[in-house]
């Protein structure tokens, strides 16, 4: 139920049961005090259908505006929202390792010396060409290779969303426990 508040300026102010001891301003600029819940009902009401008057506002909570409150929440569900999103894409688009024939590996890795393995896992990891003679595998190493670096890349994306998520989560779960503005205005 809305009353209407008056202004020496000879506006009416919209004001609400939960505005009761709180202080609005007019567009004129004067402060006016909300009277008690017993003394609301003295007040004028407002149509069913009424409109609240532009560019008056309480200077506590009021049904229908934002407060500190609404922005933290609006803004942990923005982070989480979008932590979420970008995290679904990054798992959509994760890189995977190319397939060679896993035969021809081992055929040509059973023929290696212990001496050649340590070198050819060098060069693997330095990005140098492993065997002339097998083009193809050293395709694979250099595709497995970029496979990796970008895994890396995408693991270390993956864990900043989900910082960022635990964060919005926070700012959530902070905005439930914060006070009302209204409640720390009463004076």
């Amino acid at each position: 139920m809305q009353y209407l508040l008056p202004c020496p300026c000879g506006q009416k102010l919209p004001v609400d049961a939960s505005q009761a001891g709180l202080h609005v301003r007019c567009t004129c600029g004067t402060e006016l005090h909300v009277p008690t819940l017993r003394d609301l009902k003295v007040l004028e009401r407002a149509s069913a259908g009424g409109s609240r008057t532009t560019g008056a506002g309480a200077t506590g909570a009021q049904a229908g505006t934002w407060g500190p409150k609404q922005a933290v929440a609006f803004l942990g569900l923005s982070m989480v929202t979008v932590a979420v999103t970008a995290a679904a894409v990054l798992w959509l688009t994760y890189p995977k390792p190319p397939v060679y024939p896993r035969a021809v590996v081992e055929e040509y890795l059973n023929t290696l010396s212990v001496k050649e393995l340590f070198e050819y896992s060098a060069k693997i990891r330095m990005g140098q060409p492993i065997n002339e003679s097998l083009p193809e595998l050293n395709s694979f190493a250099m595709q497995n290779m970029a496979c990796q670096t970008k895994a890396t890349i995408y693991d270390r994306y993956l864990l900043g969303m989900a910082i960022t998520a635990g964060v919005g989560v926070l700012l959530l779960l902070g905005s439930l426990v914060m006070k009302p503005k209204r409640d720390l205005e009463r004076r």
